[in-house]
């Protein structure tokens, strides 16, 4: 893809076409309030501002026609075809490739292979939602490659029967009194068989809380990380939080923030850095 000219006119639909590379850097940081709800630190690079922005909008970042991919992507695009995604790791206190794993765009992660039986309903179809917006229907019987929060949703999703005589039994006690027992019983909505894992995404995350989790138990809770990445981060664990929320908390105060949604190690860890930080600074 051939440059992109410096952008005199701020605008946010023409940078996302463009996954935000050839703005300048005052309109990358308005693209960041507008996204992430917090402007970038100077310390920012463009490169993990720009990564961050396509992080939050679920973009792959961009590449120049003819330039050369590193080894690991070279192999990320030779299994391409065959359905694998291979996620490059980051860079020491920089974001690197973060997949999709939102219910919007083509999924990235993990997924499970799932034959189904002809639904009992008049169009023969199943209709599965996530995050409350998205819809999925499948047309049965077929055998479908899922997305782990839709095979999550088909696997938990079962009718409970304490109701009916299947479920309570009548009995009397020693006074001849009668009394009830209830043992619920459990049938799964929908008809299926599972194949497992799809192959090649066995070792692919399942969530973003996954995905980050993985993260940032290898590079310390995202130690030396820009603010405009710890921003993404966090929003992309919780619903995105306004600029007012981010003010006052400074970098650590966000890794540890991090950190309580991710693992308890996580924040051992953190209290354990800002207790030798703290030493350092008395000493």
């Amino acid at each position: 893809m051939a440059g992109v000219p410096k952008s005199e006119q701020f605008n946010l639909a023409k940078m996302r076409q463009a996954r935000f590379e050839g703005f300048k850097r005052e309109h990358l940081a308005q693209a960041c309030v507008l996204i992430l709800g917090n402007a970038p630190e100077e310390s920012d690079t463009e490169d993990d501002i720009i990564t961050a922005l396509c992080g939050a909008c679920n973009l792959p970042r961009a590449r120049p026609e003819g330039e050369q991919l590193p080894p690991g992507e070279r192999i990320a695009a030779a299994t391409k075809a065959a359905g694998v995604t291979l996620i490059p790791q980051p860079k020491i206190g920089a974001l690197g490739r973060i997949p999709n794993l939102s219910s919007t765009g083509k999924w990235e992660g993990r997924k499970r292979r799932v034959q189904f039986a002809l639904a009992n309903n008049p169009e023969g179809t199943i209709t599965l939602g996530w995050d409350g917006t998205q819809k999925w229907t499948i047309q049965t019987p077929d055998i479908v490659d899922m997305p782990w929060p839709y095979w999550q949703r088909v696997k938990d999703s079962v009718l409970v029967d304490d109701k009916s005589n299947k479920a309570r039994k009548f009995k009397h006690d020693d006074d001849g009194k009668l009394y009830v027992t209830t043992k619920p019983k459990k049938t799964a909505v929908y008809q299926y068989v599972d194949l497992g894992d799809v192959p090649g995404t066995e070792n692919l995350p399942t969530s973003y809380w996954e995905f980050f989790r993985n993260e940032a138990l290898k590079n310390h809770c995202f130690r030396g990380f820009g603010r405009t990445a710890l921003v993404m981060v966090y929003n992309k664990l919780r619903d995105q939080q306004t600029s007012k929320f981010f003010e006052g908390k400074d970098n650590m105060a966000l890794r540890r923030l991090i950190a309580e949604i991710l693992d308890p190690s996580l924040v051992q860890l953190m209290d354990e850095e800002a207790y030798e930080t703290e030493s350092a600074g008395i000493g």
